[in-house]
C-alpha cells in the first residue's frame, strides 16, 4: 500500500496534473494563464486554439455578421488571415450585372444582361419609377394587360392628366378626356362600324350602337326658338319667311306655292276663272248665301241642313245615335228667378214690325225657381183661339192654378177641365170611349175588340161571341140589337164569366144590354132584357 504524498517536489497534491494513462511528459510547468485557458478548452468555452507545430495558444478565428440560418455561411467571414487566404480565386475581379456561381455559392464568371434575361412583367405593381419616355414599342405581339391602364405624369413630353389619353401622330395628337364623374362609367363599343351618316346611341346601360334617329328621338321644339329660316310647304310649312296678322294662306297659282292674302274689312276671298284667289267685295251668286245686316245674319233662299247634305225641309236636323240624343238646346243665360224660354209658332202677317209679331202657338219652359236647391220649372203649351192665347196643356211642377184644359201634377195626377186633380185621372165634365172614327163601334160579327171603345153594339147572333183586349179593372157595355132568343155566350182566353141574373134566353123581338166588369181573371156580367 502506497502512502499518499503530502508534497511532490515542493508542490501540493492539488497543484499536480494527473495523467490517466500513467505516462508522464516533460515540459515547463503551467502558469496561471495557461491553466485557465486549459480549463476553458476542456469546458468548451475557450476563445483560443493551438496551431499545428506550435505549443502556444493563438486567438481563435471569429465570425462576423449575423447568420440567417444554422447552415448559412454567406454572411460569415473569417478574421484569421490564414483561413481567408485559403479561398481560391475564380473568375475575373470586377462589377457585373449577371454572375454565375458554383455549388458552394462561389462566383465563377460575370457578364452583362441580355434581353432574354428580363422576365415578363405582371401588372401587380412591379413596375415603378419613371415612365418609358424614349424608344419605340414594336414587334408583332400586341400589348396585352389583364389589369387597368392608368395614365399619369408625362407622355411624349406633354403633361396629360389621369383622365386623359393621347394618341400621337408625329408632333400632333388626338386627346380623349373623361369628364368629372361621381362614379365608375363602363361603355361597351359596337362590334362593327356603322354605315355612313349613322349616329352612335346608348341604350342607357352603357351599350353603344350605331343607328339612325327615330321620330321619338327628336324632342318637341319650342316654336319661339324658330326665329330664322323658312319651313317648306313639302314639310308642312308655309314657304314664307314671315306671316302677318289678319292674313290667310292661299295658293299663288304656281303649283304648290303659297302666298299670304290680307283682305280689307268687308272684303271676301274670291277665286277667278284660273283658280287664283284674291280679295274683293261680295256680289250676288258669288259669295255666301248668308247675308249680314248690322249684327244680324239671315238666309233667304234654299234649305238649311245640319247633319245632312240634302235637307228635305227649310230646316232639317239629322243625327245617327244609339239612344235618345239631344237634337237642340235653347238656353236663357239669365240667372234670376222666373226666367224662361219660349219656342213660338206663327203664320204670315199682313204688316211688318215687331209689334205685329203674334205667336199662333208656343211651347214655353218657365223656370219658376232658379236656385240649385229646387230647380222648379213648368212646361206649357199655348195656342191661340179667336185672337187670344189659351193654354190647352200645362205640365206644372208647382201645381199652381192656371186656366188649363189638361194638367199633370207632381203627384202623378192628370186633370182634364180641373186645376187640382185628386185621382190619377180626373175629368171635369163628360168622358167617352169611341173608335178611331169618333163614334161607338158597331160590330157585324160575333168578335168584339174592346180597343175600339168601352161601349159597342152587336148586330148578329151572340151565341158564340169572343172578346179581345178586355183589360183588368175595365168596365164595358155591349148592346145586342139582334132580336132573336138565343142565349149569349161570351169568352176571352183565361177569363171566367159570372152572370146576375142567371144567363138565359133573350126576349124575342127585343134588344138586350149587357154590362161587364173585369176584376182579375173574373168577369161579372149583368143584363137587362126586353128593350122595345
Amino acid at each position: 500500500m502506497a502512502i499518499e504524498a503530502i508534497q511532490v517536489g515542493g508542490y501540493k497534491p492539488n497543484q499536480l496534473l494527473k495523467i490517466a494513462d500513467g505516462v508522464s511528459t516533460t515540459g515547463t510547468e503551467l502558469n496561471s494563464t495557461s491553466w485557465t485557458e486549459l480549463l476553458a478548452l476542456i469546458g468548451g468555452t475557450t476563445s483560443q486554439y493551438v496551431k499545428s507545430g506550435s505549443a502556444n495558444f493563438t486567438a481563435a478565428p471569429q465570425w462576423t455578421g449575423v447568420p440567417s440560418g444554422a447552415s448559412d455561411l454567406v454572411n460569415k467571414s473569417y478574421v484569421d488571415s490564414q483561413v481567408s487566404a485559403g479561398l481560391p480565386d475564380v473568375g475575373t475581379a470586377g462589377t457585373y450585372a449577371k454572375v454565375t456561381t458554383d455549388t458552394k455559392g462561389r462566383v465563377t464568371s460575370g457578364s452583362a444582361l441580355i434581353e432574354a434575361d428580363v422576365p415578363t412583367l405582371s401588372t401587380a405593381g412591379k413596375v415603378s419609377g419613371n415612365a418609358i419616355n424614349s424608344g419605340t414599342l414594336g414587334g408583332s405581339t400586341a400589348i396585352s394587360s389583364s389589369g387597368n391602364l392608368v395614365t399619369t405624369g408625362t407622355v411624349q413630353g406633354a403633361t396629360v392628366g389621369a383622365t386623359n389619353v393621347r394618341v400621337f401622330n408625329g408632333a400632333n395628337y388626338v386627346q380623349l378626356s373623361a369628364p368629372v364623374l361621381g362614379g365608375n362609367l363602363s361603355l361597351s363599343l359596337p362590334a362593327a362600324d356603322g354605315a355612313a351618316g349613322t349616329l352612335m346611341k346608348t341604350n342607357g346601360a352603357g351599350q353603344l350602337s350605331f343607328g339612325t334617329l327615330a321620330s321619338t328621338d327628336i324632342p318637341s321644339l319650342d316654336t319661339a326658338k324658330l326665329t330664322t329660316g323658312v319651313l317648306p310647304i313639302a314639310r308642312g310649312g308655309t314657304g314664307l319667311g314671315s306671316y302677318g296678322n289678319n292674313s290667310v294662306l292661299v295658293s299663288n297659282g304656281t303649283g304648290s306655292a303659297i302666298s299670304s292674302l290680307n283682305c280689307a274689312l268687308g272684303e271676301v276671298i274670291k277665286f277667278d276663272a284660273s283658280g287664283f284667289a284674291g280679295c274683293g267685295t261680295d256680289s250676288a251668286g258669288s259669295g255666301s248665301q248668308w247675308t249680314t245686316t248690322g249684327s244680324d245674319i239671315y238666309y233667304s233662299t234654299g234649305k238649311v241642313g245640319i247633319g245632312t247634305s240634302s235637307p228635305q225641309r227649310t230646316f232639317h236636323v239629322s243625327t245617327s245615335s244609339n239612344g235618345t240624343p239631344t237634337i237642340a238646346v235653347l238656353e236663357n243665360t239669365d240667372t234670376t228667378n222666373n226666367n224662361g224660354i219660349n219656342f213660338s209658332f206663327r203664320g204670315a202677317t199682313t204688316s211688318t214690325g215687331a209689334t205685329n209679331f203674334n205667336e199662333f202657338g208656343a211651347i214655353q219652359l218657365g223656370i219658376t225657381e232658379h236656385s240649385h236647391a229646387t230647380q222648379n220649372s213648368a212646361m206649357k203649351f199655348y195656342t191661340r183661339l179667336n185672337g187670344a192665347l189659351v193654354m190647352p196643356l200645362s205640365i206644372d211642377a208647382t201645381g199652381s192654378v192656371k186656366a188649363h184644359s189638361l194638367i199633370a201634377t207632381p203627384a202623378g195626377n192628370i186633370g182634364i177641365g180641373t186645376t187640382n186633380p185628386q185621382a190619377r185621372l180626373e175629368v171635369a165634365g163628360q168622358s167617352r170611349s169611341v173608335n178611331s172614327a169618333g163614334a161607338a163601334q158597331t160590330n157585324g160579327a160575333a168578335a168584339i175588340d174592346w180597343n175600339n171603345g168601352n161601349a159597342q153594339t152587336l148586330s148578329v147572333d151572340c151565341a158564340t161571341t169572343t172578346f179581345t183586349n178586355m183589360l183588368d179593372a175595365g168596365t164595358y157595355i155591349l148592346a145586342v140589337t139582334e132580336t132573336g132568343t138565343s142565349t149569349c155566350v161570351f169568352s176571352q182566353a183565361g177569363l171566367t164569366f159570372y152572370f146576375s141574373p142567371a144567363n138565359g134566353a133573350r126576349t124575342s123581338g127585343q134588344r138586350t144590354v149587357y154590362s161587364f166588369q173585369r176584376i182579375g181573371n173574373d168577369v161579372y156580367v149583368s143584363c137587362i132584357k126586353g128593350f122595345q
